[in-house]
């Protein structure tokens, strides 16, 4: 769950199971976390509250596209996909990276009045 006042969510190369911590397997780039701490990202996506957006950056040769289908299906039409182009899990093709990431921040972030302390 986000903290409160959380207006969206970017997330960059999402595989269908997360966890808030980088671990071997996450640098190593091999498998996707197991165990007690992981979760579902599509059951997070759909348990959001319904006014936050969600943003997907995804390179077209990231293996874990395959679960691209089940994100945009629990976020609904509140949900996004952003492409890389040649870029993998990593994203490492920064100038496209950044351009994208960037589009995707704007999309997030469209409706949002700005919040005065």
């Amino acid at each position: 769950m986000c903290p409160k006042g959380t207006v969206a969510v970017l997330a960059l190369s999402p595989g269908s199971r997360s966890h808030l911590r980088v671990s071997m397997s996450d640098i190593m780039n091999t498998s996707e976390p197991t165990g007690a701490e992981s979760f579902s990202v599509a059951s997070e996506i759909a348990a959001a509250p319904p006014r936050e957006r969600v943003a997907i950056v995804r390179g077209t040769r990231d293996q874990y596209a395959r679960v691209d289908s089940a994100l945009l299906a629990a976020g609904g039409q509140r949900i996004a996909r952003f492409t890389v182009p040649f870029a993998g899990h990593s994203l490492k093709r920064i100038a496209t990276a950044s351009y994208e990431t960037r589009r995707a921040l704007d999309w997030l972030l469209a409706d949002v009045a700005p919040v005065r302390r």
